[in-house]
């Protein structure tokens, strides 16, 4: 039976056989997810010169505001200031539809 294979950040790599998903875990290489005594999935576990998994961080950027406490102990947002030549695209604002 085939058992699925991913890689540490868990993508999808290949299906392999159970017997070879039994020698990646006693080589200490994968971690061997079983459900009811048998092996559902096969994970390789980070190795030190892997890279970092991307997060959602990496796509979105850099926030434009955040959060500045203020001397009374409350909490405002406060914009961040753009960049000099950076282009300024407008806000969009939706439609509200008006309720009968």
């Amino acid at each position: 039976m085939s058992v699925p294979l991913y890689s540490s950040d868990l993508a999808l790599l290949d299906f392999i056989s159970d017997k070879r998903a039994l020698r990646l875990e006693d080589c200490g290489l994968a971690k061997v997810v079983r459900h009811k005594g048998h092996i559902n999935r096969v994970v390789f576990y980070r190795r030190p010169d892997d890279p970092l998994p991307s997060t959602a961080r990496d796509y979105q950027g850099s926030a434009y505001s955040f959060e500045q406490p203020l001397a009374d102990g409350h909490h405002c947002w406060k914009l961040d200031r753009c960049k000099v030549g950076a282009p300024i695209r407008p806000l969009r604002h939706r439609k509200r539809v008006a309720s009968s």
